[in-house]
């Protein structure tokens, strides 16, 4: 939601110029974490979620869902709400590349042919 040093063009969702140390020095950690350290990534986004909350800098509004179609004639492992299934978001608009689209594309396999 919000990116440092504050510009005066953002290209972001930050129109009201938030700004906090502690969150963004919470935000290169979070960076630094490797994807495995699940334990690591809790810990760091509670802090964040608890700045989040306490502080309340925007409130998120969408009110469509994200969905997504895949076929799996070609490549295995899109997105599902099975259980055992990946569950990374599967959509590229706006930052949702930052957000799991990448490393679900990472965990796409081959189909068998």
């Amino acid at each position: 939601m919000f990116r440092l040093p504050v510009t005066d063009t953002q290209s972001t969702a930050n129109f009201g110029r938030y700004e906090n140390k502690k969150a963004w020095d919470l935000v290169q950690q979070l960076d630094k974490t490797p994807t495995d350290d699940v334990a690591g990534m809790k810990k760091i986004t509670s802090q964040l979620q608890r700045i989040q909350l306490t502080e309340l800098p925007v409130i998120p509004l969408w009110y469509n869902g994200a969905w997504a179609q895949a076929n799996t004639s070609v490549w295995t492992g899109w997105p599902s709400a099975k259980q055992g299934d990946s569950h990374l978001m599967p959509v590229t608009w706006r930052n949702y590349w930052e957000m799991g689209s990448i490393l679900m594309l990472t965990e796409l396999q081959p189909a068998k042919q």
